[in-house]
C-alpha cells in the first residue's frame, strides 16, 4: 500500500479490522493522497471511482475476494483488477499468504466461477 500511495495518485483503502484500520492509519498518516475507510469492502467498493481495484486475497475465516471481484469487475471492460497474496499455480517463486487447507479448497470450488474471466 505505501508503494501506491507514494504514487502521489489518489488511493483509498478499505479495512474491516478495526486493528488493521488503526495500523493501515499510522503507517499512511503522512500520505495526504490516502484515503482510509473502516468497513466491509463488499459494500464499501461502489462508493469508489470504477477505475483501478488492489484487491488482498485475505487468508482469514471471511474470504470476501470472489465477491469483490464480481464487484469490481461488474463496473465494466475498462476495470483493472491487481491481486496481491494470491497464489500463482504455475509459479511456486511468487510468494503468496499461506492459507488454512479449508480456505484453499474453498478458492478451489470458486475457480468454475474465475474462470468467465480473461486474466
Amino acid at each position: 500500500m505505501k508503494a501506491l500511495a507514494g504514487a502521489n495518485l489518489p488511493v483509498v483503502t478499505i479495512e474491516n479490522d478495526r486493528r488493521n484500520y488503526g495500523f493501515a492509519r499510522a503507517r499512511l498518516r503522512n500520505f495526504e493522497n490516502v484515503e482510509l475507510r473502516l468497513g466491509d469492502s463488499r459494500f464499501r467498493l461502489n462508493e469508489l471511482p470504477h477505475l483501478f481495484a488492489y484487491l488482498d486475497a485475505h487468508w482469514d475465516a471471511d474470504l470476501p475476494l470472489a465477491e469483490e471481484l464480481e464487484i469490481v469487475l461488474g463496473w465494466g471492460s475498462d476495470a483493472i483488477v491487481m491481486i496481491d497474496d494470491f497464489q500463482v499455480p504455475d509459479d511456486p517463486g511468487y510468494g503468496h499468504d499461506w492459507m488454512p487447507e479449508s480456505l484453499f479448497l474453498f478458492l478451489e470450488a470458486r475457480k468454475a466461477m474465475f474462470t468467465r474471466w480473461v486474466f
